[in-house]
């Protein structure tokens, strides 16, 4: 399974304690669920059909069927330096600093699934500046990670991106060092595309047969006994008696 959760609306709201002063913020926030549930399901499709007395009308389909999937839990760790513009106020103390892990493409390299993504970090302090005492400055750091799919040609994928948690160390007024530790989750996953039969037609005309007592034939490369029955409108069973074949 995976679960990717959303912020969908979030309002705050200032409330007065009994002083009258403004001292609580009430926050209210709707979350969205994207949940997706899998399961392996053995499949039987039938991909060829004849008839040894009739010809017959066949309709065909493609479908792509997935294959090949796995679960991707993957921690990683960011680090990075953020430093204060000329243009914004210094750093006298952080007040709180979180991050946030957006996915901005999922392709795929030979049997790879690259993910390439972003994290943005914000970090709200306490500034020097009396007229501006409060400011938030931001940080943007790029990510990518690679996942070896054994078996997958062309692989794809669900993945989301979660931040654990957001840790600083402030060098000096210009400076924090940001440590982001985050994870990626999901599913990986190929499509193999199969044309199966979805009906079958008998007609009216019958099925043309060879009229010699005794046919010869040389078994070419990669042929089976169902080629063969199929080409000569007989059944693997007959084949195999007629032959003394030893299944």
């Amino acid at each position: 399974s995976n679960i990717i959760l959303e912020t969908a609306a979030c309002e705050f709201g200032c409330e007065e304690n009994a002083s009258g002063e403004l001292r609580s913020i009430e926050v209210s926030s709707v979350i969205k669920a994207n949940i997706s549930a899998y399961r392996n399901v053995e499949c039987n499709f039938i991909k060829d059909c004849y008839c040894t007395t009739k010809q017959i009308k066949i309709d065909t389909a493609k479908v792509k069927l997935p294959q090949n999937m796995s679960v991707v839990n993957f921690n990683d760790t960011l680090k990075s330096n953020l430093t204060i513009a000329d243009s914004e106020p210094s750093v006298e103390r952080v007040y709180d600093a979180f991050s946030k892990a957006y996915i901005e493409n999922v392709s795929s390299e030979d049997n790879r699934l690259i993910v390439n993504g972003v994290v943005d970090s914000y970090v709200l302090y306490i500034t020097k500046d009396k007229e501006n005492p409060v400011f938030c400055a931001k940080n943007e750091l790029e990510f990518s990670q690679s996942f070896d799919c054994a078996g997958c040609l062309a692989p794809q994928g669900e993945i989301n991106a979660e931040v654990l948690n957001t840790s600083y160390t402030i060098n000096s007024d210009d400076s924090i060092d940001l440590r982001v530790n985050f994870k990626l989750t999901g599913m990986t996953y190929s499509f193999e595309e199969l044309e199966v039969i979805t009906g079958v037609n008998k007609t009216d005309n019958e099925v043309s047969r060879e009229t010699a007592s005794i046919i010869v034939y040389f078994a070419q490369d990669n042929d089976t006994l169902w080629d063969i029955a199929k080409k000569y409108s007989s059944t693997v069973d007959d084949i195999i008696e007629i032959n003394e074949l030893v299944e």
